[in-house]
């Protein structure tokens, strides 16, 4: 069970004792049915059928939806949610800097990891319950650390040179995302394509990884860049760049 504003996901609590309300007499696939449903929660026996939302409650026990759970990842065991990261990004650059955002997570370089480990690191409602949840990366080499903060940004066409600067100081500072949601790095991109519901398509982002490709604050095209905290801005994601993250000279 979550604490006050701790995202968690939505459950319903199953009973076929008669009240249809909490009937579920599953899906055809006994294997989907399987997946939606989450056993011994509060106690032992029990069921709830998971919803797929992430909502957080307030002190009042007021509910807050956050997003869906195909749509956060987790960095440093924290839940983040893309939604929340692009919309805030949006909120405080729409009108300077972005055209469109949408954030996803990516499991960092494999040598980041044990460079972290000898530096330093950044800092229905009555019917139902929430539990601590978040997807974990899928790599063995990087699950001490998760998935770091991708955002991918189509540019206004009046962006400013200074727009990787800008763009920093506007996510430390206006945003109100803890430090743990920020973006580790930045993908300039020419569009982002949408499904014909408008969910965004990330999979090819994600297929894309860290390949950086040429890159340049006036000129970005299709570029990668990464979190400076020293230089307080994201740069280009060069060989010079990735060497330091590997060295663990620039920690995500």
């Amino acid at each position: 069970r979550c604490a006050a504003r701790e995202p968690g996901e939505l459950l319903g609590r199953v009973d076929h004792g008669g009240d249809p309300a909490r009937a579920f007499d599953g899906y055809v696939d006994a294997a989907a049915s399987h997946r939606k449903l989450a056993r011994d929660v509060k106690r032992r026996g029990d069921t709830y059928f998971r919803s797929g939302d992430l909502v957080e409650m307030d002190a009042c026990g007021f509910l807050y939806f956050v997003d869906r759970l195909g749509d956060t990842f987790r960095w440093k065991g924290e839940n983040v949610s893309t939604t929340q990261l692009a919309h805030a990004a949006l909120a405080a650059c729409g009108r300077t800097i972005l055209d469109d955002a949408a954030a996803y997570g990516l499991a960092p370089p494999v040598d980041e990891v044990s460079a972290s480990s000898s530096g330093r690191a950044d800092d229905a409602p009555s019917a139902a319950t929430t539990t601590k949840t978040g997807t974990t990366s899928s790599s063995s080499s990087s699950s001490s650390l998760g998935k770091c903060g991708v955002l991918a940004v189509v540019l206004r066409p009046d962006a400013p040179p200074t727009w990787p600067r800008d763009l920093y100081d506007a996510l430390e500072r206006d945003t109100g995302l803890p430090s743990f949601a920020r973006p580790r790095f930045v993908r300039v991109v020419p569009t982002l394509l949408k499904t014909a519901t408008h969910k965004y398509q990330k999979r090819d982002l994600v297929r894309r990884g860290f390949d950086a490709g040429p890159a340049s604050a006036t000129a970005p095209g299709d570029a990668l860049f990464v979190r400076d905290p020293d230089a307080g801005a994201f740069v280009p994601f060069d060989d010079r760049a990735r060497a330091d993250v590997l060295a663990g000279r620039l920690r995500l």
